[in-house]
């Protein structure tokens, strides 16, 4: 049941996280008020889709209402916040994330592949859990960072360079 309800949560994720980020630059900007109302509004459609979808999907449909207000949420406060800062490319920032949904699908795709091979054995006591997950998040990592050149997406080595130049200054004393 846990599973089912998860699926459907996990389809707002990065909605949830979007709302994070969005709220913030709203605070940045002196804006309160935008962010409270517009999760007012969400609000309200998660109350609604929860009585459309709660009957169909049971407590998935519940998962469910909260991705997609969430969904909400997020898309409007991108459409506010592009309507207020002018000269902002939201197409570079649409292609960039592309490239993220299309590796990532790539990887989860290989993830599944392996992990059907090894899970059950690995998986029998609580320390092979925790070492199968630690493992398959290093791993995850790891591809990211070498399949990324492969879609042409520099900013992930251009975050590693500024990591490797920050810690790099820690150390100098700077």
């Amino acid at each position: 049941m846990t599973a089912f309800a998860l699926v459907f949560y996990s389809c707002g994720l990065f909605a949830f996280g979007g709302i994070k980020i969005l709220t913030q630059a709203f605070y940045s900007l002196q804006d309160t008020l935008t962010p409270f109302k517009v999760a007012c509004y969400a609000a309200l459609v998660n109350i609604i889709l929860n009585i459309i979808l709660m009957k169909p999907l049971y407590h998935g449909g519940l998962a469910l209402a909260t991705s997609i207000s969430a969904l909400v949420n997020m898309a409007v406060l991108i459409i506010i916040l592009l309507r207020r800062m002018e000269g902002f490319h939201i197409k570079s920032v649409l292609v960039v994330f592309g490239k993220v949904v299309l590796l990532s699908l790539i990887i989860i795709g290989g993830l599944h592949f392996i992990s059907s091979f090894y899970w059950g054995t690995l998986t029998q006591n609580k320390l092979g859990t925790f070492l199968t997950l630690t493992a398959i998040g290093i791993v995850t990592a790891g591809m990211f960072v070498l399949l990324s050149p492969l879609i042409g997406l520099k900013e992930t080595w251009e975050i590693i360079g500024k990591l490797r130049s920050s810690g790099k200054d820690k150390g100098n004393g700077k």
